[in-house]
């Protein structure tokens, strides 16, 4: 939950997103002159445009980095707030247009496509899995390769339930 005790005083919302966009071209050389390497540089950098954007929304997030060889991505977020959705919009709208910069609003989905882990032997990934939620327990999912179970009753069979515990039992293909 936010800080309720930190709240900026209440500015005129197209003033300080100017104010806000003032600052950002002041200082956007500061960010892609950041080594890759160099995560505390950008942290820092992230910090201070979180801190300059408080006056127009002191909730509101965001994320920078590399769009491509020539182009750098700022993405305003309201970090899943669906209330904070519009004030992400009213900023951005009032970006102006900036050389190098691709100006976004919210974080685009990332999906899970291309996603895997390997362990054991075993990749683990949307493809190799089926994930069932589980009512009534104490659990709110099970998850199981999927050439072992098609059903949540053939995953019970494969799945022991010890408490939080999951013991993967293999399946006999």
């Amino acid at each position: 939950m936010p800080d309720l005790k930190h709240i900026p005083e209440k500015q005129n919302s197209k003033d300080s997103a100017a104010a806000f966009w003032k600052w950002f071209i002041e200082n956007e050389q500061r960010f892609r002159s950041v080594e890759k390497t160099n995560s505390e540089e950008a942290l820092a950098f992230l910090d201070d445009l979180i801190t300059e954007m408080k006056p127009f929304n002191p909730w509101l997030k965001a994320l920078a980095g590399p769009y491509s060889t020539d182009k750098h991505e700022l993405i305003i977020t309201a970090d899943g707030d669906i209330a904070l959705f519009c004030k992400v919009e009213e900023l951005i709208q009032a970006a102006p247009k900036i050389e190098g910069w691709i100006i976004t609003a919210h974080k685009p989905p990332l999906g899970f496509e291309g996603i895997s882990i390997d362990m054991y032997d075993k990749e683990f990934s949307s493809r190799s899995m089926h994930f069932y939620p589980i009512n009534n327990s104490n659990l709110s999912m099970m998850l199981c390769e999927a050439q072992c179970c098609t059903s949540l009753e053939q995953l019970r069979s494969q799945l022991h339930i010890k408490s939080l515990l999951l013991t993967y039992k293999e399946c006999q293909v």
